[in-house]
């Protein structure tokens, strides 16, 4: 059982979450996840703990970062553990409104999967709700130090995992700075 101090809630809005602009449509839309929301760990790093991804959709999900994306590195994480791969934009400078997974001077990493098959991205806010409200992740710890950061569930099948390439293609274009 964990304890949580101040509560844990999906509808309460990260501390620093500046990028929320009234009025403005989701860049993405998704359906409700179904079944029970996975376990997930409280400390870091910040992962899923039940219900993984199998190993084959795993293999699947890393092929796809590696070649699905321009102006894309793929390589070590610089904010997780040694063994997260993680998306780093390359070529291209960072749109000017996007706030990426890593929060110092120069880093352009804005997504990253686990070896458990779960993922953090960042996303827009109004994106942030829409995986937040139809329980496809939830905020990362870190999101009340301003981190934007968001835990994506693992896809369980092919039908997941084309839900999960919808929120980290949003993820890609609000870093490039196409989406705000």
């Amino acid at each position: 059982m964990r304890f949580y101090p101040n509560g844990r809630t999906i509808f309460e809005r990260p501390k620093g979450d500046h990028d929320f602009f009234p009025g403005r449509e989701n860049n993405i839309l998704i359906p409700c996840r179904e079944g029970l929301r996975p376990a997930t760990g409280s400390t870091l790093p910040h992962q899923q703990l039940t219900d993984l991804a199998p190993g084959d959709l795993r293999a699947k999900m890393r092929q796809w970062m590696d070649s699905h994306f321009s102006h894309v590195r793929t390589g070590p994480s610089l904010v997780s553990d040694h063994v997260t791969w993680a998306m780093h934009m390359e070529g291209i400078p960072l749109g000017p409104r996007a706030r990426v997974l890593t929060p110092f001077p120069g880093a352009s990493e804005f997504a990253h999967m686990h070896v458990d098959g779960s993922w953090h991205v960042a996303l827009p806010a109004e994106d942030r709700w829409e995986v937040l409200a139809k329980g496809w992740g939830e905020i990362h710890p870190v999101a009340k130090f301003g981190i934007n950061a968001l835990l994506i569930f693992a896809p369980r099948n092919d039908q997941e995992f084309e839900i999960l390439q919808k929120v980290v293609d949003a993820s890609y274009r609000y870093a490039k700075g196409e989406i705000i």
